[in-house]
């Protein structure tokens, strides 16, 4: 069964000269992230993050993903970097509904 989720990345500590090898190694694990990715640096030192919506398949779970994409990430950073995921399952948003009807409209109106 193959669940929708948006994934969050984010790394900080990395090592900048092998930037774009973390980001390629990011974007095969989840397609989608591309050209989104937001870098800057900030009192905690170069910090990058990107996201992306996309599927998980054949019974992968988000703990799964995390571990997989952490690996490709500290593999291509050769070393440690702190990697954060947050993973949003899209097909059980909390969602609201607001319905208004005539009755409304006329109480907002004062017709």
């Amino acid at each position: 069964m193959s669940r929708s989720y948006n994934m969050f990345i984010r790394v900080t500590g990395f090592n900048k000269d092998n930037k774009n090898q973390i980001q390629e190694a990011a974007e095969e694990e989840w397609g989608g992230l591309g050209d989104d990715w937001y870098c800057h640096d900030n009192a905690n030192g170069v910090q990058m993050s990107s996201g992306a919506d996309g599927n998980l398949c054949g019974g992968e779970g988000k703990e799964e993903f995390s571990d997989r994409i952490v690996n490709a990430i500290w593999e291509a950073n050769d070393g440690f970097c702190h990697v954060e995921i947050s993973a949003t399952l899209l097909e059980d948003f909390p969602c609201e509904t607001y319905s208004f009807d005539e009755r409304d409209y006329k109480l907002r109106t004062k017709e």
